[in-house]
């Protein structure tokens, strides 16, 4: 399961809870398989997300309560780095410890953490611990980390699944997709225009 991120931390969290899908989340958990949260995912995945008037009012409210992190927004900081960094996380990251990754960070708020961290990074211009990991729980502020094959593959072995048949799958759906353009865009009218 994966939390993608959101722009608004506090309120996405309260619409889970309305549709009492954090339950949902936390029974997946308790079962061992996989909880991905990126960005705003990973400050859900955590015990508290304090707001000091900076996201949506002046409140404290639960996370997920799966990481040993809290959120905090007390600023308009926003954080905007390319970044690359290596894997140093355990549970199921741990057969790809040393292996490198890159992606981009875009958030707002600060997570405290007394998990172990997934990735060593660098932003160009500090050095950091990112993320946290539980067993088959984890969460970073790194979006693009699916695009590094070493993530990719710890998730399909959690999964049990093949990485080699979800790689022939991806190349059938950019095929079936290729087609389905070839067989309805006109390819010489573009080209004439072009």
């Amino acid at each position: 399961m994966i939390i993608p991120g959101t722009k608004n931390t506090v309120l996405d969290l309260k619409w889970l809870r309305e549709r009492k899908l954090d339950h949902a989340i936390i029974q997946v958990a308790n079962d061992g398989k996989i909880v991905i949260g990126i960005c705003g995912g990973y400050q859900m995945l955590g015990k508290r997300i304090i707001d000091d008037g900076f996201e949506d009012g002046n409140e404290e409210v639960d996370g997920l309560g799966l990481l040993d992190v809290v959120t905090m927004f007390n600023s308009y900081t926003k954080t905007t780095k390319r970044v690359k960094g290596t894997i140093i996380g355990d549970g199921i990251l741990e057969e790809f410890q040393g292996e490198a990754i890159t992606g981009y960070e875009i958030h707002m708020g600060t997570t405290t953490r007394s998990a172990k961290p997934c990735f060593l990074i660098d932003r160009g211009d500090e050095i950091v611990q990112d993320g946290a990991i539980n067993g088959s729980v984890f969460g970073t502020y790194i979006h693009g980390i699916f695009d590094n094959p070493p993530v990719r593959k710890t998730v399909l072995q959690a999964m049990r699944r093949s990485p080699n048949a979800i790689e022939r799958d991806l190349d059938d759906e950019i095929d079936r997709l290729a087609n389905i353009v070839s067989a309805s865009v006109d390819i010489e009218g573009v080209e004439a225009l072009i």
